[in-house]
């Protein structure tokens, strides 16, 4: 999980991997534990659950946990992350991958 201090902006892809972190790390996970965990506002903290649940995210009661997609999708992230750490020394065709990783995580959360 990359902490606030080390990335001040973060895209959806990313706060979404920070949420996931945090429910795979601890097993199970309460509403407050993400939003710590993964730095957010109630209010965000919200409307990604939203969007997390069922695909992502299995939400029993008031406790969440992480699905076999969610694993999926922290794997593509840790692939995505490497390589977008080198982008500067991408050829366009390095960059175009990148770019269609992006988009199948992008995909992977989409309504």
């Amino acid at each position: 999980m990359i902490k606030m201090e080390e990335k001040k902006y973060r895209t959806r892809v990313d706060i979404v991997a920070d949420v996931l972190e945090v429910v795979k790390e601890r097993r199970t996970a309460k509403k407050t534990h993400i939003m710590y965990g993964a730095e957010l506002s109630y209010k965000l903290l919200r409307k990604y659950l939203k969007m997390l649940v069922p695909k992502l995210l299995k939400e029993d009661e008031e406790t969440y946990t992480a699905t076999e997609e969610c694993r999926n999708y922290l794997q593509l992230y840790g692939v995505y992350e490497e390589e977008f750490k080198k982008l500067e020394t991408h050829t366009n065709k390095e960059k175009n991958r990148l770019s269609k990783m992006r988009g199948e995580l992008e995909r992977m959360i989409s309504n």
